[in-house]
């Protein structure tokens, strides 16, 4: 049984979010392919919330969320991204 089939409709990744010059640039290590950018940390949340539920529309298996740990990355802050897959 794939997860599209268990209905899973809400879930929730660890986002990291870099800041270079002023500009908010964030990637999602448990989801391939997505990445944003942003003007504000706000602005690259709902951005990257977006990409987050593109890449995953088209996915057979989503993939599972790593939970959050002290350390996840170096270099920049970490936010947990609550996505909605109840419209794909």
């Amino acid at each position: 049984m794939t997860n599209r089939e268990q209905k899973i409709t809400n879930l929730t990744y660890p986002v990291i979010i870099h800041e270079e010059n002023g500009h908010y640039w964030a990637e999602v290590p448990d989801v391939a392919g997505a990445f944003t950018d942003g003007n504000s940390v706000e602005e690259t949340i709902v951005n990257i919330k977006e990409s987050i539920e593109l890449m995953l529309a088209y996915e057979d298996e989503i993939p599972k969320p790593s939970k959050f740990v002290d350390g996840l990355c170096d270099d920049g802050l970490v936010q947990m991204v609550n996505v909605s897959l109840a419209d794909f």
